[in-house]
């Protein structure tokens, strides 16, 4: 008789024995149990598997989620290193790195560019890129950069020209300038990659005026040879 409390899981003893005591009564008339008691048992055991497939179906997608979160945690991570590494590696890069958003705010600033600029990171992060652009280039250099915007992949990307860079002391520094860009969450970043020249440039001034000294000194050697060259054919002439 404790068919219907065991079925619904019922835990006090008083409350069963009334249970027991419809069931008695349920059992006792043959039409209440035929159209009452069996379909509200039957519903009762539909709710129950129902119940039990819900569970099952929650746990199954506990558990894929679960698997989602670890894998998109493993991604993460993996994302995180790779940063880690590429921004290392732009850090020990052996040119100028700078990088800029649309709005040409600075996001990136590596070791050399602070080595070069006279710029700390703290300082430079979020200034605009002008402030390493000497004055009479700013206008030209807020065009420039608005076209690259508007045409990433123009003839300006990857060429390499030379100009001249802003120092934080005021002070000018020749330099080699190429750009490039890449997306990142529907926003456009330039990369400018940025080379001292003035080493170079002191070099080939250096060699220029070996070159002109020596082109003097070959001129000079002519002239006394021609001179030579007259003095002996007018000795044998006269």
């Amino acid at each position: 008789m404790l068919l219907l409390p065991k079925l619904i899981n019922v835990k006090n003893e008083l409350y069963k024995a009334f249970l027991d005591g419809i069931l008695l009564v349920l059992v006792l008339s043959p039409s209440f149990y035929r159209f009452i008691y069996l379909p509200i048992l039957r519903e009762m055991k539909k709710r129950i598997e129902a119940q039990k497939e819900l569970e099952y179906a929650y746990s199954k997608l506990r558990a894929h989620a679960e698997d989602v979160q670890r894998n998109l945690d493993e991604k993460v991570l993996e994302l995180k290193n790779f940063y880690a590494q590429y921004t290392a590696m732009l850090e020990m890069s052996n040119d100028i790195i700078v990088a800029a958003d649309s709005d040409r705010n600075i996001v990136f600033w590596n070791r050399l560019a602070e080595e070069e600029f006279g710029y700390g990171k703290d300082e430079a992060i979020g200034k605009s890129t002008s402030i390493i652009v000497p004055e009479k280039y700013r206008e030209l250099h807020e065009k420039g950069f608005i076209n690259f915007i508007n045409n990433p992949k123009g003839l300006t990307r990857g060429r390499i020209y030379k100009t001249e860079g802003l120092r934080k002391d005021g002070t000018l520094l020749p330099i080699e300038i190429s750009v490039s860009s890449y997306e990142s969450n529907n926003n456009i970043f330039v990369i400018a990659i940025i080379r001292n020249v003035a080493e170079r440039i002191l070099a080939e001034e250096k060699i220029k005026k070996q070159l002109d000294q020596l082109t003097a000194l070959r001129t000079i050697d002519l002239a006394i040879t021609s001179s030579l060259d007259l003095q002996i054919t007018l000795a044998v002439m006269l």
